[in-house]
């Protein structure tokens, strides 16, 4: 790594991978027959774009490619893709808009939670203050947060007579401050 390079964080390395991957919103999509061949066809697609498929299933052998899940956590047998679709009563054609598990759920969704708590970190990070060096002096009397001897403290301020908590001890300590952000409740 370079002097000039920056580290990269897990947010960092979140915000990468999904910037790769395929666009949400997801959605489990197929064709799941209706008759005693139970021909089965289960997609993981986008919902948008002629639905671009994200997964598929390759059969093996004389069995149907599907996704297995396991119905409760601990629990040893496993349920088929098939047995689980959300199909239109309505409709005999074997169509199906998604499934009816928890981790498909979760697994259909990813795309767009993570784009929402992403764009959440980002708001968040632009409410927090930067560190003020000391050398700038806050220009209101009032309780900061300040670095003191290396270490977050939280200290009172006077404008009026520049100097932190009364001691000029305290003063000689402090290299850093900020405001203390205000919660929703202090609104």
């Amino acid at each position: 790594m370079t002097a000039t390079s920056e580290v990269k964080t897990p947010i960092d390395s979140i915000r990468d991978r999904w910037s790769k991957a395929t666009r949400g919103p997801w959605q489990w999509s197929g064709y799941v027959s209706r008759d005693s061949l139970k021909q089965t066809d289960i997609n993981l697609t986008t919902t948008w774009g002629g639905r671009r498929v994200v997964m598929m299933f390759e059969r093996v052998g004389f069995r149907d490619a599907q996704p297995w899940f396991q119905p409760q956590p601990g629990d040893l047998g496993m349920q088929q893709g098939r047995d689980l679709v959300k199909q239109d009563p309505e409709t005999s054609s074997g169509q199906f808009w998604g499934i009816n598990h928890p981790d498909a759920e979760a697994i259909a969704h990813a795309p767009e939670d993570v784009r929402m708590l992403l764009q959440e970190v980002d708001r968040l990070r632009a409410q927090v203050p930067s560190w003020t060096p000391i050398t700038q002096k806050p220009a209101e009397s009032g309780t900061y947060l300040v670095i003191m001897a290396g270490f977050p403290v939280v200290l009172f301020y006077n404008a009026e007579e520049d100097f932190w908590d009364d001691d000029e001890q305290t003063d000689a300590l402090v290299t850093h401050w900020m405001p203390i952000l205000r919660t929703p409740e202090d609104a």
